[in-house]
């Protein structure tokens, strides 16, 4: 019995490694991006305990007209707030879901919830309004 424990262990260990290790940058990604996942960073550039699997560089547009717009350097833009507004941001996965953090110039942050195609982002949402903002 012990045995098999033992087995199912190292198998769940494996398929593990084997799950952070098969998730990389999107297709058409740049090589610097691509080092950095590697190297256990995200697009905010900073190193997280729960690693991100997916790419959220782009520009996402609410059904009103409001965009926020995500750069490779890990920082934002966005009009989303009613004034325009800049900060850095952060992709996480945790056991409740995939999130992109976004860290406002006062000090202030929101999360926003990540909907994904494959291991891209193709919408973010506003977990407090209920606001979709879609990837153009």
């Amino acid at each position: 019995m012990k045995n098999a424990l033992y087995v199912l262990l190292i198998a769940l260990l494996l398929a593990s490694a084997y799950m952070v290790v098969g998730c990389g940058g999107s297709e058409g990604g740049d090589a610097e991006q691509e080092q950095a996942a590697d190297e256990g960073s995200v697009d905010g550039g900073d190193e997280v305990e729960d690693l991100a699997t997916f790419t959220a560089v782009g520009t996402y547009e609410s059904a009103d007209g409001k965009v926020i717009t995500l750069k490779p350097d890990g920082t934002f833009e966005s009009d989303a707030w009613g004034s325009p507004v800049s900060g850095t941001y952060l992709c996480t996965d945790d056991e409740l879901g995939k999130w992109v953090d976004l860290a406002f110039g006062d000090g202030s942050s929101i999360s926003m919830s990540a909907m994904l195609t494959g291991n891209e982002v193709a919408a973010i949402v506003d977990v407090e309004t209920g606001t979709q903002y879609t990837k153009e």
